[in-house]
């Protein structure tokens, strides 16, 4: 498995983003990442993933964007 985060900028000028997020089991916190800063050309998207992960049970993660809570997933 693996977290990721995805920045849309439909801005007409370049736009400078962080993003964070975590995976979780219902018990057990498996990780947290963070992408810092990057430009995130016009009418664009960047991705940030986080580290693969073997895990045998559902996962969920929450993210966020520039200190913007993205919310958390349903378990996968």
């Amino acid at each position: 498995m693996q977290a990721a985060v995805i920045v849309r900028n439909d801005r007409s000028s370049l736009y400078s983003a962080a993003a964070f997020m975590d995976l979780r089991t219902a018990s057990t916190g498996l990780g947290n990442w963070s992408c810092g800063n990057s430009g995130v050309g016009a009418h664009s998207w960047s991705v940030c993933f986080g580290q693969t992960l073997t895990q045998s049970s559902a996962v969920n993660s929450a993210g966020s964007a520039e200190a913007v809570s993205l919310g958390v997933s349903p378990f996968v």
